[in-house]
């Protein structure tokens, strides 16, 4: 791919606009993404090609696959996926709309006794600060818990 006066050669004689990605709405802005990040995977799915395989069989129902990576940690198989328009790279709404589109479908489906977890692949330093925000916000709603019981026995006391 070259890129001459604004313009980009995907093919040796043609010649295309280098067009940026604008989202449709602002909101879209921060859902921009096409790699997404798939953990709790069964444990049959070997970081292999046949691996895969069969991961690419669960996703390919989305879009364009253009690379997929199967790895495993001592918690168990996981995967990255990147979508893309295989026609036009250059076309960025695609890849986005698949990766919504496979995160919203996949979160929380069950796959041979298995929840798999969908969600955006994010940098270790993006993971680590929405680690730590989940992890305020979920002891930030324990502290205004209050537990009244009733119905105790007359003998019981503190």
């Amino acid at each position: 791919m070259e890129v001459m006066d604004g313009k980009v050669a995907i093919k040796e004689d043609e010649l295309q606009p280098i067009v940026a990605y604008k989202p449709r709405d602002i909101r879209d802005y921060r859902r921009s993404f096409n790699n997404i990040y798939v953990k709790n995977l069964p444990e049959t799915i070997e970081p292999d090609a046949t691996g895969e395989v069969k991961v690419k069989e669960l996703f390919k129902q989305f879009g364009n696959i253009k690379s997929l990576k199967v790895m495993k940690n001592d918690k168990g198989p996981y995967a990255f996926i990147c979508f893309e328009n295989e026609n036009d790279p250059l076309d960025k709404e695609y890849g986005s709309q698949c990766a919504i589109k496979a995160c919203e479908t996949m979160h929380d489906t069950e796959i041979d006794g298995f929840k798999i977890y969908v969600k955006e692949a994010l940098k270790s330093q993006d993971r680590e600060y929405e680690k730590k925000k989940e992890m305020l916000r979920y002891k930030n709603s324990k502290k205004r818990c209050n537990l009244y019981v009733k119905n105790f026995p007359p003998e019981t006391n503190d």
